[in-house]
């Protein structure tokens, strides 16, 4: 049986899975199919997407290697506002899919609202600079059009563009306002239909924060706590 290997994002070294860190540069290595975020989280619909993605990637891997041409979605919604997250559940997805081989690099780029209309001048050469990664679209709430508004903008470019090519690199639509963006997919079930997963990242209670911090020391320090 063939030994799993885990892949250093910095410097590529190839390492025994169990590994936590990299032989050659000593990184911290990638948690074994991103369950170093589903350990930590407090929501459990947070870990049953998770699991959706990593078997829907697996799935994918298993297909491109008899030399299959099919391509399975792998666009995501994150929802949550600052401190939730967001970004380190995109880096847990994308290690995943550079586990498994269906990104070459593990390369986030990220382009804010504000930075969009600039980046969509050279949007053909800009999607080919980031197609070997992951592109997240951040504060996408703030590129939606106003009231009925019915001319096309900027957003509806890369919707139109992720229509059409079914090989582009996995896209994250990332948001702090659940109602805002909620309401523009609700009206837009062809566009909604783009995004395979969605991840809703709620602020933490106190009862979370516990569970959070119990899973913490019980990933990192081999610790278990009780509810006393």
């Amino acid at each position: 049986m063939k030994n799993e290997m885990k892949q250093c994002t910095q410097c590529n070294t190839q390492n025994r899975d169990q590994a936590r860190y990299c032989k050659h540069c000593g990184k911290l290595l990638p948690a074994q199919d991103g369950h170093a975020f589903a350990e930590l989280v407090a929501k459990d619909s947070i870990a049953n997407e998770l699991d959706k993605f990593r078997n829907r990637v697996k799935a994918a891997a298993q297909l491109k290697s008899i030399g299959a041409n099919v391509h399975i979605q792998m666009d995501s919604v994150v929802i949550g506002k600052s401190g939730t997250g967001k970004h380190f559940l995109v880096k847990q997805l994308t290690d995943v899919l550079v586990k498994e081989g269906l990104v070459k690099s593990s390369s986030i780029r990220t382009v804010d609202a504000a930075d969009f209309p600039i980046w969509m001048d050279e949007f053909d050469k800009n999607l080919e600079d980031a197609k070997d990664g992951v592109l997240i679209i951040n504060n996408v709430q703030k590129l939606l059009p106003d009231g009925d508004a019915v001319d096309l903008n900027d957003l509806d470019r890369l919707f139109a563009r992720m229509r059409s090519d079914s090989s582009h690199m996995p896209i994250v639509m990332m948001t702090g306002l659940r109602r805002g963006f909620e309401e523009f997919l609700a009206k837009n079930h062809d566009i909604a239909s783009l995004f395979e997963f969605r991840f809703d990242l709620a602020p933490f209670d106190e009862q979370a924060l516990c569970k959070v911090c119990a899973n913490i020391l019980k990933h990192l320090y081999k610790l278990a706590i009780t509810a006393e």
